[in-house]
């Protein structure tokens, strides 16, 4: 059941502000998890090469 639907069930009917402004807030959390899941990639990509040199050092 969306966030729309609950809100109809209960008495309230959505305007098309706040059903853009709903949309609006996953897009910002869509947008978010790419970016962290972008900073982890470099993070690992990090710790990969950490781990190369530190094998090349006999660690």
């Amino acid at each position: 059941m969306t966030a729309h639907d609950r809100l109809k069930r209960i008495g309230i009917v959505p305007t098309i502000d706040a059903e853009r402004a709903y949309r609006l807030g996953q897009q910002d959390a869509r947008e978010e998890i790419t970016r962290l899941q972008n900073e982890l990639d470099v993070l690992r990509a990090r710790m990969t090469e950490i781990g190369l040199l530190a094998s090349r050092r006999g660690r």
